[in-house]
């Protein structure tokens, strides 16, 4: 499987060859957003990506068709920060996010007790990290070779 295959899934092979309407894009886009502003992973936490209300690669897809006809600089902003979001979201990671979610110390007073349950949330983020930084730096990648200009 190819570096973009593992990152962004496979397209079914029956949406291979046909390309994506302007009105599946704007489907897809307002679903994926609307979930984002209940359900987007916490800062430094990574998500399954089984979660998204679409697959991955066709978020990635509607994004792209909506970019591309966008006209509005404060909407093709949201649809970059939403296609760089996906990197936070990736296969095999579980029912429950991983990585640091402080929000899960509320009520936890002790220095050491708070210390404890940073480094547990912390194990093994490493794979996670990395996975996470090499689509990011990817789709960011991508949005530049299209003509997305991206800030540094």
């Amino acid at each position: 499987m190819g570096v973009f295959s593992k990152l962004f899934g496979k397209r079914p092979p029956h949406t291979r060859d046909i390309p994506m309407t302007s009105a599946q894009a704007v489907k897809i886009i307002n679903a994926y957003g609307g979930f984002l502003e209940k359900s987007a992973p916490t800062l430094g936490c990574v998500a399954d990506a089984s979660k998204l209300p679409f697959p991955k690669v066709q978020i990635s897809e509607a994004i792209l068709v909506g970019l591309s006809s966008a006209t509005d600089p404060k909407m093709k902003d949201m649809l970059k920060a939403g296609y760089l979001e996906l990197s936070n979201w990736q296969e095999g990671v579980g029912p429950e996010d991983r990585g640091i979610d402080t929000s899960k110390l509320d009520g936890v007073t002790d220095i050491e007790a708070q210390a404890r349950a940073i480094l547990a949330q912390a194990e093994g983020m490493d794979e996670w990290n990395n996975l996470v930084s090499a689509e990011l730096a990817l789709r960011v990648a991508q949005l530049k070779e299209k003509g997305f200009v991206i800030d540094a």
